[in-house]
């Protein structure tokens, strides 16, 4: 759920910057739907913060957002309130049983669908961003990542931003932590940068830490 493990955020933020978040906890909203459960088992504590958080702030809105990019009305049948309801008080044994996920649901198309669509492996819909940072998009990082304009935010210690791209270029594995960190760049430049609060009586603009 996170692509920063806390050991590498302590040497990415700049000394002012981590005191500014110092007793900020980024998984609490993870913890508090973990708290909130009251699955009598793993599974299905799991599977409740999975539906608060994952599902809810993820994966849905994605789908919304591509779909309505393009004219179309997605659904999710399995989200029917009836099913969740029924699924969700099934023994945990019934929805992960010997390390088979979808357990129920494969038994019952199984008269109906052929062995290998049903029980062929699961495939994500993961992108190889390591192998475009070292390509096509390797410019842009650099570009965005070392500028003036993201080195003064004063949020991350330039030199370590560097190591990370660095790494990259010499087949480390920093992809998903180096998008992130385009991303949360682009962000500010697209939407914050642009905020009238942020510009001076003068009329600078200014970059919000």
């Amino acid at each position: 759920m996170t692509v920063f493990e806390p050991s590498r955020l302590a040497g990415l933020y700049t000394g002012e910057f981590a005191r500014l978040v110092t007793g900020v906890d980024p998984m609490r909203h993870l913890r508090s739907a973990w708290d909130d459960s009251t699955g009598r088992s793993m599974i299905d504590r799991l599977l409740t913060v999975d539906q608060r958080t994952y599902l809810a702030g993820d994966l849905l809105p994605k789908m919304d957002l591509a779909t309505m990019a393009h004219g179309l009305e997605a659904r999710s049948p399995f989200l029917d309130q009836d099913l969740m309801a029924w699924a969700a008080r099934l023994p945990a044994r019934f929805k992960l049983g010997g390390g088979r996920s979808k357990r129920v649901l494969k038994h019952a198309v199984r008269e109906w669908l052929p062995p290998g669509l049903i029980d062929r492996p699961k495939a994500g819909f993961g992108v190889p961003m390591d192998d475009w940072l070292r390509a096509g998009l390797r410019t842009l990082a650099w570009d965005l990542l070392t500028s003036a304009t993201a080195r003064q935010r004063g949020i991350f210690r330039p030199e370590a931003v560097r190591r990370l791209l660095s790494e990259q270029d010499a087949g480390h594995q920093h992809g998903r932590r180096i998008w992130a960190l385009m991303q949360l760049e682009s962000w500010y430049r697209r939407f914050a940068d642009q905020s009238p609060e942020l510009i001076t009586k003068t009329g600078e603009r200014q970059c919000s830490p």
